[in-house]
């Protein structure tokens, strides 16, 4: 299959994954808590996301982790918070869109032609989280994690998805 559409996954398969996705993205916070490391800097649910759409490879099931992992942490770990969960939700669903959008109309599939559409989805899912988080929120300080901080994540996090993505052949 050559771009992100949808395929034949067992459903129990894909709600272990799930189930273990959303767990995991519970445990994050709770466990930089504990240690009291900064986390949240490297974008651990956006890595989540990246790891449901490799995992099941089903881009209806990729916006309910980009609905859901949100909401999950806001529920079990109280940050973010709803409103913040919000406008994750509106990133989130972008970057799937925008990924999947990207995919389908590019041709090439090598390691860095995934890593630059990767980018770029994350790319559009942050302007359109600013944008929400600023019409919702009227935050005093729009940016909370420095930009430098976001770019690392977001390079590191595509590098990973480009790398795992060309591995399994798609």
């Amino acid at each position: 299959m050559t771009s992100y559409e949808i395929k034949e996954r067992p459903l129990l398969h894909t709600a272990l994954t799930d189930a273990a996705l959303l767990a995991t993205a519970c445990l994050i916070p709770s466990v930089s808590h504990l240690l009291a490391w900064s986390v949240y800097k490297l974008n651990p649910m956006l890595m989540v996301l990246a790891a449901g759409m490799l995992l099941t490879a089903d881009k209806w099931n990729s916006y309910l982790l980009a609905v859901a992992v949100p909401f999950t942490t806001c529920l079990v770990a109280g940050m973010p918070s709803p409103l913040g969960a919000l406008c994750m939700v509106f990133e989130y669903t972008t970057v799937v869109a925008m990924f999947g959008f990207l995919s389908q109309h590019h041709k090439a599939k090598t390691s860095p032609a995934v890593f630059a559409m990767f980018i770029g989805a994350v790319l559009a899912g942050k302007v359109v989280y600013y944008m929400s988080k600023l019409l919702i929120l009227h935050p005093a300080q729009l940016v909370s994690t420095s930009i430098v901080w976001q770019l690392v994540s977001m390079a590191a996090i595509a590098a990973v998805f480009a790398t795992l993505w060309h591995k399994t052949g798609r």
